[in-house]
């Protein structure tokens, strides 16, 4: 008896989720932060200050602002990244709109300014010259936009990050973002690597101006020009400094010049080889615990540049030597100690530079310098929403505090899946009621 083989071909088609699956959101988080944001104006906020775009344009500027802020709270690194919330953002009730990448692309462009290259000092006239006619090309190009600049301050001010008559202490510093597009250049002392090093003015861990420059900008470059810049912004919004804090970068007698022809007080680090210099007359040595250290510390007044400088030293053992390390201010009133931890405190401060990176500053949008650095400062203004979201929050979720690593966010606030009946949100998961009744919440 024979047998008979039958053979079947079995077509398995891809599953489709029900609707039920197909609207849930895995990065509910951002439905939240939507809603925080939409309740408090800030997409009108920011339409009504920046200028309106084509009459034929789909979206607004603060669309787009929004639009990236919940891509990269999602973890988007790049702007193609918004495909991963757009469909998200499409089905919410109050947006119902999802922005392509090339339509933020087009805002990066459309928000930019041109760029500046100001010829280096030292140079010879003969290359000065060629530099103004184009035929030559200094070692800076500077790209700053006030009016993104004002809209910094403008956010923080809006969402009570700043506060108007508050003393503040102003901060100033650098970073390189190594890339190797837009007009990068090797920069001062990476190895021959190519990166853009953008001057950022911050007010705790809040930034409030940045100026874009090419990777050949050392970090004093344009300094005095900006403090300048950032204290008559400052000024005009009524937020008030009572001293500026930098590192060895404004070591120089045109900063402290500049400083006390305002008036106003500044706090910077002492190279090595001045505190080598003046060590020897330091007096007033006295015993100082700063951050469970406890080291010996002296000051004394010398001339740098037209006015008389106050150094504060500190000995540091260092493998069996003692090493000195120093600070110079004008303010002759406060103790050793308190300078000391006033300027101590600056090192916290850079830590907006690691979170700026992991919030967008890392890879850069496009190909143009320019664009770039509208790209930089919408980055920015997310960074600070973020930052008024992680306080907002902090006394409603056990694990949230406000300086908190944005990595702590993004895995543990973000990822609960949510899903909308109308307009009412509703979660499907676990951690619901960590969410429910946050403040601003609908």
């Amino acid at each position: 008896m024979g047998y008979r083989w039958e053979f079947k071909i079995i077509i398995v088609m891809p599953q489709k989720y029900t609707s039920d699956n197909k609207d849930k959101n895995p990065f509910g988080g951002g439905d939240i932060l939507i809603d925080v944001l939409q309740k408090r104006g800030m997409v009108k906020f920011f339409d009504n200050y920046l200028d309106k775009r084509n009459a034929r344009a789909e979206y607004t500027y603060g669309e787009a602002i929004l639009t990236l802020f919940t891509s990269q709270c999602s973890g988007g690194k790049r702007t193609e990244d918004v495909y991963d919330t757009r469909r998200f953002l499409k089905r919410h009730p109050k947006l119902k709109k999802g922005m392509s990448p090339d339509t933020l692309l087009y805002v990066y462009k459309e928000l930019s300014v041109r760029s500046t290259e100001p010829i280096k000092e030292n140079i010879s006239e003969k290359l000065a010259e060629k530099i103004k006619k184009g035929k030559a090309f200094s070692s800076h190009l500077v790209n700053v936009n006030d009016t993104q600049n004002e809209l910094l301050v403008l956010t923080a001010l809006k969402l009570g990050r700043l506060k108007v008559g508050v003393p503040y202490i102003l901060d100033y510093d650098t970073t390189t973002l190594e890339n190797k597009i837009g007009h990068s250049r090797k920069y001062y002392n990476g190895m021959g690597k190519r990166a853009y090093c953008p001057a950022v003015g911050m007010i705790n861990k809040i930034p409030i101006f940045i100026e874009n420059r090419n990777g050949d900008s050392n970090p004093a470059f344009n300094l005095v020009l900006n403090i300048e810049r950032i204290l008559e912004l400052l000024k005009k919004h009524g937020i008030t400094i009572k001293i500026v804090r930098i590192d060895a970068a404004a070591y120089s007698r045109d900063f402290t010049n500049f400083m006390n022809e305002i008036g106003m007080k500044y706090v910077t680090r002492a190279r090595f080889i001045s505190v080598k210099k003046e060590k020897e007359f330091i007096r007033n040595w006295a015993e100082v615990t700063i951050n469970g250290c406890t080291n010996k510390v002296g000051d004394n007044i010398f001339h740098f540049g037209d006015e008389e400088t106050r150094m504060i030293v500190k000995k540091v053992p260092n493998k069996g030597k003692i090493k000195h390390w120093g600070i110079i201010t004008n303010d002759f009133e406060t103790s050793n100690e308190e300078m000391l931890k006033i300027y101590a405190k600056r090192g916290d401060c850079e830590n907006i530079f690691s979170d700026l990176k992991a919030f967008g500053w890392k890879v850069m949008a496009t190909q143009s310098f320019e664009a770039n650095t509208s790209y930089l400062y919408l980055s920015a203004l997310n960074y600070i929403m973020y930052r008024f979201v992680t306080k907002l929050f902090t006394p409603k979720i056990p694990y949230f505090k406000e300086g908190m690593k944005f990595k702590t966010f993004l895995n543990k606030f973000m990822p609960v899946s949510t899903y909308w009946k109308g307009s009412t949100l509703n979660f499907s998961s676990s951690k619901a009621d960590l969410y429910i009744g946050l403040s601003g919440f609908t």
